[in-house]
C-alpha cells in the first residue's frame, strides 16, 4: 500500500505470563501466580511508555488516580510508535523533522510513540478540552526546545482558530472522544455520539485546510458493534470526502499485545496519506 508494509506483528514471549485487568479505577496486574494493584511506573510501563521518557516523570509526580485516568485517555505507546514506524517509509513526509498537530490525544502518548522509535519533530500545535491533558502536553514538548517556541495551544479544539487558523503540519494526530461510544458507558445518546462525530468533523476541518502529509485518527473499537454502525457509516462519509486527496486504506484494529504490551488494549486506527 501507499505506506509501506502495514503495522507488522512483534512477538515478546518473554513477557507471556504478565496480564493487565481492570478493577474499579486500578489496574490489577496477573504476574504467574501472584497479583498486585499497579502503580504509576508499572501502568507507564503497560502503556509503552519508557522510563526515560519526560511524560513518564511528570505521570509519576500526579497523583495516582489523575494519573491513571490521564494515561489510559490515550493510545498505546507501542501502538502509536508501530504506526509511525509503517509511516516512515511514505514519500509523502519529509526526510528529516516532521511538524506535528496534536488534537483530542489525551496526555500525549500519541507524541511519544515518535519519541520512542527516534523520529524528530516539533509541535506546531495542539488542542484538548482537558486543561490537564494540555498542560501535560505542553510540559513535555516546550522546556528548553527551541523548536517548539511557536507552538499553537487551542482549548476548543472545534474552533475555528484550531482548524482553519492553527498552523500548517506534516502530520496531523487526531482522536475523538471516547466514552461516547465505550461499552462502559450506560447512559449514552444519539446526541452524544453525534457530539464526537463533531469533534472528528472538526479535525478533519483541519485536513481540508491545511493538506497536511499524512494524518493519523484513533478511537475504541466500539465503533465497529452493530449497534453503531450508522454512526460508523457517518465518519466513513467524512473520510471519504478526502480521498480525492489522500490514499484511505480501510481502518484496522490494533493491539498493542502485538507489539510486545501486557495487555491488549485495541484500538480501531485510520490512516491517511496524501496523494
Amino acid at each position: 500500500g501507499p505506506i509501506g508494509p502495514r503495522y507488522g506483528r512483534r512477538a515478546h514471549p518473554g513477557r507471556a505470563p504478565t496480564l493487565a485487568t481492570r478493577r474499579s479505577s486500578q489496574l490489577v496486574v496477573l504476574r504467574g501466580a501472584g497479583s498486585f494493584f499497579a502503580g504509576v511506573p508499572q501502568e507507564c510501563e503497560l502503556m509503552g511508555l519508557p522510563p526515560h521518557d519526560p511524560l513518564h516523570a511528570l505521570l509519576c509526580a500526579e497523583d495516582p488516580g489523575r494519573a491513571h485516568s490521564l494515561l489510559f485517555r490515550g493510545v498505546s505507546v507501542h501502538t502509536s510508535a508501530a504506526v509511525f514506524e509503517s509511516l516512515r517509509s511514505s514519500a509523502a513526509l519529509p526526510a528529516g523533522r516532521w511538524r506535528v498537530m496534536s488534537a483530542y490525544t489525551g496526555c500525549g502518548t500519541f507524541l511519544a510513540g515518535l519519541r520512542t522509535i527516534g523520529q524528530p519533530y516539533v509541535l506546531v500545535g495542539a488542542g484538548d478540552i482537558d486543561p490537564s491533558c494540555r498542560a501535560l502536553i505542553e510540559a513535555v514538548n516546550l522546556p528548553g526546545v527551541a523548536e517548539h517556541a511557536g507552538a499553537r495551544w487551542f482549548a476548543d479544539s472545534r474552533s475555528d482558530e484550531a482548524t482553519l487558523g492553527a498552523p500548517p503540519s506534516d502530520l496531523l494526530l487526531g482522536g475523538f472522544e471516547c466514552t461516547t461510544v465505550s461499552g462502559l458507558n450506560r447512559h449514552t445518546s444519539e446526541t452524544n455520539i453525534r457530539g464526537t462525530i463533531a469533534d472528528l468533523r472538526a479535525v478533519l476541518r483541519y485536513v481540508h485546510a491545511h493538506r497536511p502529509a499524512a494524518f493519523v485518527l484513533e478511537n475504541v473499537t466500539r465503533w465497529k458493534a452493530e449497534s453503531l454502525q450508522w454512526a460508523l457509516a457517518e465518519l466513513d462519509a467524512l473520510l471519504e470526502e478526502l480521498r480525492p486527496l489522500y490514499h484511505l486504506p480501510p481502518p484496522e484494529v490494533l493491539c498493542c499485545s502485538w507489539y510486545g504490551a501486557a495487555m491488549a488494549r485495541p484500538r480501531l486506527i485510520w490512516v491517511g496519506v496524501r496523494r
